[in-house]
């Protein structure tokens, strides 16, 4: 079946037979004419002749001249497709080419053969014809079983084949009595030879003829009363040579044998075959390997179409022992059991169709994908051939989930049938459209244990393809990146250069034709974003990319991932030293995380350190010789950025305020003239401020801010506001650790700036910078309360207080003070810390009394719901309000004061319960019980804690 030699033997074609050889050999006898010269030529022959020869020019000119009607023109132009046909090797032709020529020839045969008189010629159109379009579907049917898809296929070829040669009995039998009219007397000695040789061609082409209806009835329905019709006929007609003298006795008990099962009497094939293998002796000539195979084979096949698998799988046994001990070459073997293999399939398939159990169906289907799955894997060449078969049997609207592997292939070589074909032919979307479903089923299957590796494979080698061919470019593009990724999951020479190439196929679509990453289309950026780290990582290194990528991972936050691939980028790419600048930015990011180690954050210090220094060197290297004006506003941008980042370093990591000035120093010349010059200056004065301020150079800080206030005054508030922004931040971070060394260094800081800030607000000339005023002169006294509050040295500690006491006093002698709630809450927190009880109750109590911190509890809104939460501001102002009352009860010795206090307490707790002072004051309220009365129960309060109530409900005050 590997061969169309194969398809032939197992045919009824006998071209290849004696008789066959005899027609080719034939001379083709001309009819005697009288007259001479040009008379004696016979007008059609001649433009038969040109026609015959592809002289279109000189036949159209004899058409023009002989005045020769339409119809027969056409009928020899027909002619001249037939000749072309005649001249054609069969063996190269696709089967797509088969078909049209087929379907050409047999469209317009009718009139082609009226103006073909040469039986010989006839004969060998016929036998090509069946060459082309009957030949293999034959084999196809005895083998694979009839199928209405391959049937309707084979109809009108095989009545183009018993057309023409009907037409070519009708010229030799003619032939025959006009030969035979001519004689008079045995003494007519070439006439005798003529008559001879048309009697055995009429013999050969009669016997082919009748051999030819055989295909037609095969390629009938079983219900056309035709097809019995034509197998009778031939069935009578072949009997005459089921005997010795025939000398082809076993052949024609073979071809008997296939007539008979055509008819559906199998048990009379069966008893044909038989009588060919059962006692060989009795059949002359002796059978050949091939017949007696041929009787064998049919015999199971004969039983599995009567409804007996167990027959012919015990016959089909047989017949492979028989095979292996009479076929001695490995090809002959090897032609002769894929048809059983074939056959041992239909078996397993006719079980399941008849099983009614489904375990019973799946394990048959199973069997039979099995032996076709290695009949294919042993015999590749007959792959498409399996699993066109397989396909063509698939009913309508099949569903791909209930499908074995096998059947998915054979969708996926259909469509990959329609893929090949060329630009100029149309293709079938919908086959293509179900071979992507198939490919994209086979693959959901792919992790099912002892699943087809090559089944895997190819799906994900078409499925981009296919897409292609659909215009889907961006299903193309994503299936490339798929395919690439499992080439590189095997790791072999071969499949990296696949995977190389279906990267570059990828890219071909999504930077070629949608010029990612410059898109909108959110697929688009997906692909390229998958499709990078693909392409920059091992095995393919496309270390081109890696820049690119390294700017796209920063730009989106994934300061890691950005850091790896800026490490990627080649020392000698052009994006180099961008790669070095930007890296620095990205190690920078890192020094933020909290879980970094003291060693890596050295190491990281370490590096940015080496980036700078080379970016550094670069930079002003380049700006010493290039003389492109961009490429020199590059390089300072680069330079300043730089030294800007260095400076930040030294700040903040290395605490280097020394090294912070000298960097700096002369950087308002560099940046001269740059688009973001305004910006940068700002950001270095906010770190030479901190460098100064920080080194105890309170003076030169000031002068800083005071030279850029009177140069740039509006935007001297901006760098002030970063400079307390960032202190705000560190302040924050170090209150959630609870880090007091670093909040008494911190703080005070602040409170220096702020001071620094409420003053130059206050005396600006511009009235609505000025207008400002009281909002930072409250932020200026929280910053230096709380910078006393953590001041460690007690002296100082004092010191900060008084003046705090005193600014507190300055807002409240203002209307906006005296309404300000936050001012007065400051107030008696620095009159507390500094054991002024009296002055610190006064204003508790009287915020207190009138709610001016609010409840206990508030209430937000989260997610759509009123969530209560402590009020910490109500809770601590309760707290040292009783505190101050147990100080000067304690002062003055009144314990009736302290009784009160003690007695409040236990309301409170009455009230409140555990949830008393809330998450941050509870534990010193538990404190303040303990010491005053344990036996007060936390336990008994009468409102219920803390909870979630629906946004629509009321909070309890």
């Amino acid at each position: 079946m590997n061969s169309s030699n194969r398809f032939n033997r197992f045919t009824l074609s006998l071209l290849s037979s004696a008789a066959a050889l005899a027609i080719s050999a034939m001379p083709v006898m001309a009819q005697p004419k009288t007259g001479t010269g040009l008379d004696a030529l016979d007008e059609n022959r001649t433009r038969e002749a040109l026609a015959s020869m592809g002289m279109e020019d000189l036949l159209e000119r004899s058409f023009e001249t002989g005045k020769v009607p339409q119809a027969e023109r056409d009928g020899i132009r027909g002619l001249i497709s037939l000749n072309r046909l005649m001249n054609q090797n069969v063996d190269k032709l696709t089967a797509r080419q088969r078909k049209e020529i087929v379907a050409n020839v047999s469209a317009g045969l009718d009139k082609a053969l009226m103006s073909m008189k040469d039986p010989t010629a006839l004969a060998n159109l016929a036998a090509k014809l069946y060459a082309l379009g009957v030949a293999n579907n034959v084999a196809l049917l005895e083998y694979w079983g009839e199928d209405t898809a391959t049937q309707s296929q084979t109809k009108p070829a095989a009545e183009a084949v018993l057309k023409v040669y009907q037409k070519a009995e009708v010229e030799v039998t003619a032939k025959l009595n006009a030969v035979a009219n001519q004689i008079n007397n045995p003494g007519q000695v070439a006439l005798m030879q003529q008559l001879n040789n048309l009697q055995l061609l009429q013999t050969t082409i009669q016997y082919t003829r009748v051999g030819s209806q055989y295909p037609l009835a095969l390629s009938l329905d079983k219900a056309d009363p035709k097809r019995k019709t034509l197998v009778d006929e031939s069935i009578e007609f072949l009997k005459q040579y089921d005997n010795p003298e025939s000398t082809i006795q076993p052949t024609i008990k073979v071809q008997i044998g296939k007539l008979l099962i055509v008819k559906g009497d199998y048990a009379g094939a069966i008893e044909k075959f038989k009588s060919l293998y059962v006692d060989p002796s009795k059949v002359t000539p002796a059978p050949k390997p091939f017949d007696l195979n041929d009787a064998r084979f049919f015999t199971a096949n004969a039983m599995l179409l009567s409804g007996k698998p167990d027959d012919a799988e015990k016959q089909l046994a047989e017949t492979v022992t028989w095979q292996k001990a009479n076929f001695t070459t490995k090809a002959d073997l090897q032609l002769v059991t894929d048809t059983v293999e074939v056959l041992k399939a239909r078996i397993a398939w006719y079980r399941a169709e008849q099983a009614t159990d489904p375990a019973d169906k799946s394990k048959f289907n199973d069997q039979a994908s099995a032996i076709l799955t290695k009949l294919m894997k042993e015999n590749p060449g007959l792959k498409p051939l399996i699993l066109e078969q397989l396909v063509s049997r698939l009913p309508p609207g099949a569903d791909l989930k209930k499908l074995d592997t096998l059947l998915l292939q054979s969708l996926i070589e259909r469509a990959r049938t329609e893929y090949l074909k060329d630009k100029k032919d149309k293709f079938d979307r919908p086959t293509i459209e179900k071979g992507i479903a198939a490919a994209k089923e086979i693959l959901s299957r792919k992790a099912t244990p002892n699943f087809d590796k090559d089944a895997v494979n190819t799906a994900y080698m078409v499925l981009p393809f296919f897409a292609q061919k659909l215009d889907q470019p961006k299903v193309a593009a994503g299936a490339f990146l798929d395919y690439a990724e499992v080439q590189i999951t095997a790791n072999t020479e071969d499949s990296k250069k696949k995977a190389e190439d279906a990267w570059s196929q990828a890219m071909n679509i999504i930077v070629g034709d949608f010029k990612a990453p410059n898109v909108s289309d959110p697929e688009i950026s997906a692909l390229y974003d998958r499709a990078l780290p693909m392409g920059i990582n091992p095995p393919l290194n496309h270390r081109e990319f890696a820049y690119a990528w390294a700017r796209r991972q920063q730009a989106m936050g994934k300061t890691a991932e950005a850091i790896k691939y800026f490490k990627l980028v080649p020392e000698d790419a052009p994006t180099a030293i961008n790669a070095k600048y930007y890296l620095t930015f990205a190690l920078n990011a890192q020094l933020d995380d909290p879980k970094l180690t003291p060693a890596n954050k050295t190491k990281i210090i370490a590096d940015i350190q080496t980036a700078a220094a080379q970016i550094t060197k670069t930079a002003r290297e380049q700006l010493a010789v290039v003389t492109d004006e961009k490429k020199k506003t590059a390089y300072r941008n680069m330079l300043c950025g730089t030294i800007l980042l260095s400076s930040r370093l030294a700040m903040d990591q290395q605490h280097d305020a020394k090294a912070a000035i000298q960097l700096l120093d002369g950087f308002e010349d560099a940046v001269k003239g740059l688009q973001d010059a305004e910006n940068l200056l700002i950001e270095a004065k906010e770190t030479l401020i901190r460098a100064y301020t920080e080194s105890g150079q309170n003076d030169k800080a000031t002068d800083v801010l005071l030279q850029y206030m009177d140069k740039r005054p509006n935007e001297a508030g901006a760098l002030v506001n970063r400079v307390l922004q960032q202190q705000n931040k560190e302040i924050d971070a170090a209150f959630a650790k609870h880090d007091v060394q670093a909040l008494a260094v911190l703080l005070p800081r602040r409170a220096a700036l702020t001071g620094f800030m409420a003053k130059w607000v206050k005396e600006n000339k511009d009235p609505k910078i000025q207008a400002q005023s009281y909002k930072y002169e409250v932020f200026d006294a929280d910053s230096k309360r709380l910078a006393a509050t953590y001041e460690i040295d007690p002296a100082k500690k004092k010191a900060l207080l008084v003046a705090t006491a005193k600014v507190y006093d300055s807002l409240i002698a203002q209307p906006q003070g005296a309404a300000d709630p936050n001012v007065k809450f400051g107030a008696a927190l620095t009159y507390y810390e500094l054991g002024e009880f009296e002055k610190a109750r006064a204003l508790l109590d009287k915020l207190l009394r009138e709610r001016q911190l609010g409840n206990p509890q508030l209430v937000e809104v989260k997610n759509g719901q009123q969530v209560v939460v402590d009020n910490d501001l109500y809770w601590e102002a309760r707290l040292k309000f009783q505190r101050a009352n147990l100080e000067i009860a304690k002062k003055n010795s009144d314990a009736k004061l302290q009784a009160e206090v003690t007695g409040e307490l236990r309301l409170i707790y009455t009230k409140f319960g555990r949830t008393t002072g809330g998450a941050k004051w509870g534990p010193e309220f538990e404190k303040d019980r303990l010491a005053l009365d344990p036996t007060i129960n936390p336990d008994e309060a009468v409102l219920p804690s803390p909870t979630t109530v629906p946004s629509t409900e009321q909070a309890v005050p």
